[in-house]
């Protein structure tokens, strides 16, 4: 599990395994897991961190907005 809290909102992905594979994506609200895990946070301070919204077009999926983080903008 890795991920950023920007602004207050989180943003945390996950790997998961079994022996038939690995899973991957993202915990979202209402993501129910079972196992224990501690999460350690660090607070990095000096270089602002904002997340901006942008337009994207991908083919075969259509069109969209997505986050983009930001380092160094105010």
């Amino acid at each position: 599990m890795n991920g950023l809290v920007v602004e207050g909102q989180p943003h945390i992905h996950v790997t998961l395994s079994t022996p038939q594979g690995a899973y991957g994506g993202h915990l979202e609200e209402g993501c129910i897991t079972y196992v224990l895990c501690e999460v350690f946070f660090a607070q990095v301070e000096g270089l602002p961190l904002t997340r901006r919204r942008v337009g994207v077009s991908v083919e075969g999926m259509g069109e969209g907005e997505v986050p983009r983080l930001e380092f160094g903008k105010a």
